[in-house]
């Protein structure tokens, strides 16, 4: 995985075989999984697939989550608006030693709405800080994107 520093878009790379190696349930778990790990294909994850054509001597070893870097994130949150409630959720993002780049937030009918953006090293990181916001008094919902 590689992430472009222009963009703040994540690059993965996709390698089998064959296209014809690859089962149609295969290849929607895989899609599935990102989704799931809050990545959306052309939003903020570029695919990079890759076929050795039947040729296996053309595929390379490759060692995953070794690299240091780090990757933007977007999460939502909903909660019960009231005073202090930024600066708790911030204290609970720091406490897992995330800088917030950016937030914007929207109040209405007694709710606060709320997207931060931050980055973190690895995915342990972000359910961790996830785990943090829930906590905090009031929030209905954290989730990514």
């Amino acid at each position: 995985m590689l992430l472009d520093g222009a963009q703040q878009r994540l690059s993965v790379g996709y390698l089998a075989i064959s296209r014809r190696s690859i089962s149609a349930d295969i290849e929607r778990a895989f899609l599935r999984g990102l989704t799931e790990a809050g990545f959306d294909d052309g939003r903020n994850v570029t695919i990079d697939y890759r076929y050795a054509e039947g040729q296996p001597e053309r595929l390379i070893e490759a060692e995953w989550g070794k690299g240091e870097g780090s990757y933007a994130v977007e999460i939502g949150v909903t909660a019960t608006d009231r005073r202090g409630l930024l600066r708790d959720i911030g204290d609970a993002l720091a406490r897992e030693k995330i800088n917030v780049t950016a937030v914007r937030t929207q109040s209405r009918d007694d709710l606060a709405f709320m997207r931060f953006s931050f980055d973190v090293t690895n995915m342990a990181q972000l359910k961790r800080a996830l785990a943090q916001v829930r906590q905090v008094k009031g929030v209905i919902r954290a989730a990514r994107g």
